[in-house]
């Protein structure tokens, strides 16, 4: 009932632009023996135990084999349900000569998104984006009078269903949580060796690891930390 009213809502003129809106969830539930996660989107869980990382939560979007694979299953007809716009750079290239050179041997070269469901969005789970999950929503125009989906034939191509893993809980646990902006610098070794070497409490280990980010993040895109801290939100930082 409740996503029939936001369909409702979302299909109307006042809440146009609510068919584009969308976004990722994770959320957990730690009780005394068991730690329950749902996920929905690109968001991880990080479970470090005796210093070693183990991810509770499988990442949702259209870089992944495994929902590549379904995507296809899904839609077999559609060769658009997944298109593919960039691939990481590979040693010799241009952007990555230039980070050997700023940066020495200990350059980090971020991997780059590449595959989109319908050439539009990254996550294939996730609330909203009603334009992936509605063929009406699909067929509304854009700003240049085009169509938001190209020929959507077999809506949904996203879903809000989360993904539910339980896991034992056990004394001197941690559990992180992040959105993708982390782990496209960080792996879970990084994050492991971060809170081996943090103070004990949950605000020092996670300004550890988000400094740990904006280092890698700085190193990776030829910035400095201060300008990198420096830049206001938009679509230039992100």
């Amino acid at each position: 009932r409740l996503r029939e009213k936001l369909l409702e809502k979302a299909g109307s003129r006042h809440f146009a632009k609510a068919l584009r809106v969308g976004s990722c969830a994770l959320c957990v539930l730690v009780g005394t023996q068991q730690i329950f996660v749902a996920n929905a989107g690109d968001c991880q869980a990080l479970l470090i135990r005796k210093a070693s990382p183990r991810r509770l939560s499988n990442i949702h979007n259209a870089d992944q084999p495994a929902e590549q694979t379904r995507l296809r299953a899904e839609h077999p007809n559609e060769e658009d349900a997944l298109i593919c716009k960039r691939q990481e750079e590979a040693p010799g290239g241009l952007r990555w000569v230039f980070m050997r050179a700023l940066h020495g041997p200990e350059a980090v070269m971020p991997k780059l998104s590449a595959c989109y469901v319908k050439g539009r969005l990254q996550p294939t789970r996730s609330f909203g984006d009603f334009y992936l999950k509605e063929e009406r929503f699909g067929k509304e125009l854009n700003v240049m009078g085009r169509p938001l989906v190209a020929n959507p034939a077999s809506a949904p191509y996203i879903s809000s269903v989360p993904e539910v893993t339980v896991s034992a809980r056990e004394a001197g646990d941690v559990l992180v949580l992040a959105s993708d902006g982390l782990w496209d610098y960080l792996s879970g070794e990084d994050v492991a060796n971060v809170a081996a070497g943090s103070a004990s409490s949950a605000q020092a280990l996670a300004e550890s690891i988000t400094s740990a980010a904006i280092k890698q993040a700085s190193r990776a895109n030829g910035l400095s930390e201060e300008r990198l801290r420096a830049m206001p939100a938009g679509p230039q930082k992100r």
